[in-house]
């Protein structure tokens, strides 16, 4: 699925105003950007909390909501915001240092995708399946895990046919 550009506008704007700041983009915005076929309906980002409240500073011009705690399956704390830009809903969270998307993104299970040579940080595949399992979303987590497997698969076929 190829991404809308009014997405890859905001995506590159975030990059540009987020340096210095801890931060990955997480879920289907994800999945799309490392290749798979799937359609986002916003884009979501983790950040860590030390840089959290650094965001209402950052983005006082496209704030759709503030800073809110919100409900999770865990019971764990999470907090959010909500931005609005080149007309793309964006979500923002965090969460404590031991938390599902904060601790991937501190251990710094992180890619970087490039769009028009603007470097995105974006969580791992790996790693995103691994939050989609803790936070029991197994059919999110099998669907990333067979896209890997697939795609390692056309890597040895690939290599196979090279090497004849």
């Amino acid at each position: 699925m190829k991404m809308k550009s009014n997405s890859k506008k905001a995506l590159k704007i975030l990059a540009k105003r987020m340096t210095n700041i801890d931060w990955a983009v997480i879920g289907s915005t994800n999945m799309v950007l490392q290749g798979m076929d799937v359609s986002p309906k916003d884009i979501d980002a983790v950040v860590s909390i030390k840089d959290f409240d650094r965001l209402l500073d950052i983005f006082p011009d496209v704030i759709k909501r503030g800073k809110e705690k919100i409900n999770t399956i865990s019971g764990k704390p999470v907090w959010d915001i909500k931005l609005k830009i080149e007309n793309t809903e964006i979500q923002i969270l965090t969460e404590p240092k031991d938390g599902t998307y904060v601790t991937k993104l501190l251990s710094r299970k992180i890619v970087k995708i490039k769009i028009d040579n603007v470097l995105i940080p974006c969580l791992s595949l790996k790693a995103e399946a691994q939050a989609y399992r803790e936070t029991a979303r197994e059919q999110k987590a099998e669907l990333i895990e067979d896209y890997l497997k697939t795609k390692s698969e056309r890597k040895i076929l690939l290599i196979n046919s090279v090497l004849g």
